[in-house]
């Protein structure tokens, strides 16, 4: 996937949902912020706060276990197709000056990221970042250390 360059996303609420509103080519998007709707869900474990299943059925939360080395400010879906659901994260340009790295305010990048595998179903997960350089950066989860980021299973009577 191309890495994008967009100018002044909105990072905002919409009844309790955290949402993303940017433009696009063909016109303006607005998207579920999923990096901020996960870490509600987690200050709260409310079930109004709980991603919906896709994410949890894609590996949403290992990857936002991996977008916190990333100074992501943003997940959302991007569908590939009817079936594949993929994600892109938004952080905030930067360029390197004569005076060091120095972030662009109203400036940011959409990278792509993906993951492999299923710590649900006790499988370990990989997931791949795409940074702004264009580079990969891989992280491994195992089942054992990532449980505590996933949704508890309900208890049947």
């Amino acid at each position: 996937m191309s890495i994008e360059e967009i100018y002044a996303p909105t990072f905002s609420d919409f009844h309790g949902t955290p949402i993303v509103t940017w433009r696009e080519k063909h016109g303006i998007r607005v998207a579920t912020n999923m990096l901020d709707q996960y870490k509600n869900w987690m200050n709260s474990k409310l079930a109004k706060d709980e991603p919906g299943p896709a994410f949890w059925e894609t590996n949403g939360p290992a990857i936002v276990r991996a977008l916190r080395y990333c100074g992501a400010s943003a997940l959302v879906f991007e569908y590939e197709s009817d079936r594949k659901v993929c994600y892109k994260w938004f952080g905030r340009k930067t360029e390197v000056g004569p005076f060091g790295p120095t972030t662009k305010p109203d400036w940011y990048y959409v990278c792509s990221v993906k993951a492999e595998g299923s710590c649900l179903h006790g499988n370990d997960t990989v997931v791949t970042v795409t940074l702004p350089t264009d580079e990969d950066v891989v992280f491994r989860f195992n089942r054992a250390e990532t449980l505590q980021w996933f949704k508890p299973k309900s208890e049947t009577p």
